[in-house]
């Protein structure tokens, strides 16, 4: 299992894809494309997790948790500002894997296994938190904006804009 430093996503309009890239913390790059159904079947277990497992009081974000999550991300040395670096090696090579299927399945009390199924029976596995997975619902939901999909993916909180960074069709969450 991997743990998650930065994803870093493009909208790739011809074949109606996203490009998405994963750098954990180990520094190795992992790249993807998601299908709009993947990238909605995504969106909608984040949603569902996040919904059904935090608190009343913990699903939306306040000013204190925005802080916490910025602490948590300075503790592991990583800037909100910082452009995606990728990794230094590519398991899966460097060109992009289709997801064919998806799962996320619990792991500890506040933390769950995200399974990306690929073609030839290969799957690569993150570590996400439920925060993580608030984070990455608005991230998706940028990308469907820019993809003009007119779909809705998660609530839209634009407090944690600030740990997105938008450019063109470029979206990277640090």
């Amino acid at each position: 299992m991997k743990s998650i430093n930065q994803i870093h996503g493009n909208y790739l309009s011809e074949p109606d894809r996203v490009l998405l890239k994963i750098s954990s913390l180990d520094d190795n790059e992992y790249v993807f494309l998601l299908t709009r159904r993947i990238t909605c079947l995504l969106a909608e277990l984040f949603q569902r997790y996040t919904v059904h497992e935090m608190h009343p009081h913990d699903i939306k974000f306040s000013g204190p948790d925005i802080q916490n999550l910025k602490d948590e991300i300075s503790a592991k040395k990583t800037d909100l500002k910082q452009k995606y670096t990728g990794g230094k090696t590519h398991p899966l090579g460097k060109m992009p894997h289709l997801i064919s299927a998806i799962k996320l399945t619990q792991h500890k009390k506040d933390l769950k296994v995200l399974k990306f199924s690929l073609k030839g029976h290969q799957s690569v596995s993150f570590y996400v938190n439920l925060k993580l997975m608030r984070i990455m619902l608005q991230f998706l939901n940028k990308i469907q904006t820019i993809a003009q999909w007119n779909v809705d993916i998660g609530e839209k909180e634009p407090y944690l804009d600030e740990a997105l960074e938008i450019t063109l069709n470029k979206i990277t969450l640090h």
